[in-house]
């Protein structure tokens, strides 16, 4: 980190400025916020905690338990109840870390067509940017909990300070926040953090019905949030 006239500036091992992300400052890791607030990365989640409740270690990289730490500690999925029933939530709809993309049916040549129902619904109505043909596809599910339709898209992309959340769509967050897009889907959009803290003894059904909507993979749930409670003690 380097002080000019006041103001602090991040610099990336490339010598580059970071505006948002992660960098490294005496041997220590922080996360770097839009609005140049910056925080010391707790370890919270190890590569072995991830292969213990069923990740492949095909998956598993330094980089992004990097980002998946940052996230957690950024968005304050810090308690036990948290971290338990959120990564049980992200390993059913990434299926474990294989899946950051929805994925479309077979039969269908194309996810346009696929997620041509979606194209028009009012989710997919914004501000400034209202529903069109092939915006079912383009603002499918991505990231570790699968961030779907143009308003969530929308309201990330203001949050973080990048339009390109919204211009590029479900790839764009794939690649560049997988993890973050979870973390703000988590504690900001849906305040499951919140409702975590107050009644520590949520149901999983009722956390999966905030998440998904319904009580899709209803007993992958259970059993994976079982998991986490044997193999991720506080």
């Amino acid at each position: 980190m380097i002080v000019t006239n006041g103001n602090s500036y991040y610099l990336g091992k490339d010598g580059a400025m970071v505006t948002r992300g992660e960098i490294e400052w005496e041997r220590k890791s922080y996360y770097v916020k839009s609005d140049g607030i910056c925080g010391k990365i707790k370890n919270i989640i190890t590569n072995k905690n991830l292969i213990d409740i069923g990740w492949s270690e095909n998956v598993i990289t330094d980089n992004m338990i990097l980002k998946l730490n940052s996230a957690m500690t950024e968005y304050d999925i810090t308690n036990i109840n948290s971290i338990r029933h959120f990564l049980a939530q992200c390993s059913v709809e990434s299926g474990c870390g294989e899946i950051l993309v929805e994925r479309y049916g077979r039969g269908y040549p194309s996810p346009e067509e696929y997620f041509s129902s979606r194209d028009f619904d009012e989710l997919n109505n914004v501000h400034g940017s209202p529903a069109k043909k092939n915006d079912g596809a383009k603002y499918r599910g991505a990231g570790y909990i699968q961030l779907t339709w143009k308003e969530n898209y929308y309201k990330f992309a203001k949050y973080i300070g990048d339009d390109d959340i919204l211009n590029k769509g479900y790839s764009y967050v794939a690649i560049n926040y997988p993890w973050e897009s979870a973390g703000w889907y988590w504690s900001e959009l849906k305040k499951i953090n919140t409702k975590i803290k107050e009644e520590p003894d949520i149901s999983v059904k009722r956390v999966t019905k905030i998440v998904n909507g319904g009580q899709t993979d209803i007993e992958r749930r259970e059993e994976l949030y079982k998991k986490c409670c044997e193999k991720i003690k506080e």
